[in-house]
Parts: structure tokens; C-alpha cells; sequence
């Protein structure tokens, strides 16, 4: 199964950089790709960092899961034409 290269990055995760310092904010995102590349929860991230972390971390969770059903869901369709079904 091919690995996604990409995570999707909303536009409400703005805010959440916005009220880190620089250097916080640039771990944060290094975290947020960490996790999404590699499933890495990071260690050092200061409180409010974390909680960005952990609210990233929901999206990405939840975007990876609705990618896992539709690649199941388009391989039933390819490899058992039995799966599709007309009303």
C-alpha cells in the first residue's frame, strides 16, 4: 500500500501558529510533520505548543482514517465487481 507524502494543512492551524513565538512555532511544525511522515508524538513541546499538537493531531487522524475506508472501499470496487451493486 502506498504511503501518503502529504498531510492537508488547514487554514485554522494559522491561528494556532500565530500565538507561538517563532522558535515554538517551527517546532510545532516539524512535530505536526513528524507525526504525519512517521506517527513520532514529540516529547519537547512547551504547553501551548502541545495542545496545538494535539488538535493538529485529530485532523491528521481523522483525514487518514477516511483515506483508509475510500482506498478499501475504491479496491472492492476494482478487484470484486460483485461489491458494486445497482439500485
Amino acid at each position: 500500500m502506498a504511503k501518503l507524502r502529504y498531510f492537508k494543512f488547514y487554514y485554522f492551524y494559522k491561528q494556532a501558529f500565530q500565538e507561538l513565538n517563532p522558535f515554538a512555532a517551527k517546532k510545532l511544525l516539524i512535530a505536526i510533520i513528524d507525526y504525519s511522515d512517521n506517527g513520532i508524538i514529540p516529547k519537547k513541546l512547551s504547553k501551548k505548543a502541545m495542545e496545538n499538537f494535539e488538535s493538529a493531531k485529530k485532523f491528521i487522524d481523522m483525514d487518514a482514517e477516511i483515506n483508509r475506508k475510500n482506498g478499501y472501499l475504491g479496491s472492492k470496487k476494482r478487484w470484486n465487481s460483485r461489491a458494486i451493486t445497482k439500485k
